[in-house]
């Protein structure tokens, strides 16, 4: 995430499916003309053809206040009012792994195991447990749908 204003920025991401991914950081601060990497890390689980195209990220973000108090950002978040936010919606599209990856997966029992990469940054790949070979990537992608939790 990049910060291109004169003020610092705080920033928060959440997810519609808090339980599949680990974002680190979820929340903090940039200060200006700076960037700071997320990573967003998907657990194993059980694909579900259901949930394909269900899981999104936003990215809440607000040029804090000349006078904020930087150093408890869950309480800026709190004294927030909503029209001060911006959102950046992002949705995941999932790509299965072809005929060949799963052959190379002897020991996989259907799971997707987790991997990292960049919010915003492109896509963000996830590893079987016992192979090397990409079993899913997600893109985001701008989205304007459901709740997100944090």
């Amino acid at each position: 995430l990049r910060n291109n204003s004169a003020l610092p920025l705080v920033f928060k991401i959440k997810t519609t499916a808090p339980k599949r991914y680990c974002v680190r950081p979820n929340i903090g601060k940039i200060i200006p003309f700076r960037s700071t990497q997320v990573e967003i890390c998907l657990q194993p689980f059980v694909y579900d053809q259901q949930e394909k195209n269900k899981h999104k990220f936003m990215v809440q973000s607000v040029l804090a206040p000349m006078d904020a108090d930087l150093s408890d950002l869950n309480k800026l978040w709190k004294d927030l009012e909503p029209e001060q936010l911006m959102d950046a919606k992002l949705k995941c599209v999932f790509e299965m792994p072809t005929a060949e990856a799963n052959a190379e997966n002897t020991s996989g029992g259907g799971a997707v195991g987790g991997g990292t990469g960049a919010a915003g940054g492109g896509s963000a790949g996830a590893n079987t447990s016992s192979a090397s070979a990409e079993a899913l990537e997600s893109k985001p992608k701008l989205s304007s749908e459901d709740k997100f939790k944090p």
